[in-house]
C-alpha cells in the first residue's frame, strides 16, 4: 500500500516508511507522533483522520507501529 498512496501522498509515504524502518529504542522522542494524520482539503480546511481509537492520546512506539486497534495494517487505513 505504501507503493501505491507515494504518488498522491509522497511526503505522508516517505514518513511513515522511515517510521516503519526505524528501530531505535527511542522511537517515541524521535518522531512524536500519534495515530492520527492530518491534511488539507481543497478548500484549506484542515482534515484529522484517527487510525484507531484514542488515536490523539496513543503514541507511536516499536510495539504498535505495525497494527492498529482493530487489527489491520495501519497501510489498510490509507
Amino acid at each position: 500500500m505504501m507503493m501505491e498512496c507515494a504518488p498522491t501522498f509522497q511526503t505522508l509515504a516517505r514518513s511513515l516508511g522511515e517510521l516503519l524502518a526505524y528501530e531505535g529504542d527511542d522511537i517515541e522522542d524521535v518522531f512524536m507522533q500519534t495515530f492520527e494524520i492530518s491534511y488539507h482539503d481543497i478548500f484549506g480546511s484542515p482534515i484529522t483522520y484517527g487510525l484507531r481509537e484514542d488515536a490523539a492520546n496513543t503514541p507511536v512506539n516499536q510495539l504498535n507501529k505495525h497494527v492498529r486497534a482493530c487489527g489491520g495494517n495501519i497501510w489498510d487505513s490509507l
